[in-house]
């Protein structure tokens, strides 16, 4: 991807570390970010710091681990993002599906 601006990322374990990190790279780089971490201080936290920068940022509490609560962030971040992320980063080794339940990686 050679273009940032306007396009769209998810996040897992965003709220912190390396998931922060790429965050508030993306952000500068004017893409759109939805973190998703299942600790909701720290989620709140990297939001607010985020948005003080200027970054469109939006946060969803979620459980990776938990396939409902994956499905709700996903729906969340179809509606706040308002398209399909270009980009999903991953932490965990875990793969995201599209909320249908498809096995179209995001």
């Amino acid at each position: 991807m050679r273009e940032f601006r306007g396009k769209g990322a998810f996040i897992t374990g965003g709220a912190s570390g390396v998931g922060f990190a790429l965050a508030l790279a993306f952000g500068r780089t004017k893409m759109r970010v939805m973190l998703a971490d299942i600790e909701v201080g720290a989620l709140n936290a990297a939001l607010a710091e985020l948005k003080s920068e200027g970054i469109d940022a939006h946060g969803i509490e979620c459980d990776v681990a938990d396939r409902a609560s994956v499905q709700h962030a996903a729906k969340e971040t179809f509606a706040a993002l308002d398209r399909l992320p270009a980009s999903h980063l991953q932490q965990r080794g875990r793969r995201l599906r599209r909320a249908s339940g498809t096995n179209h990686p995001w």
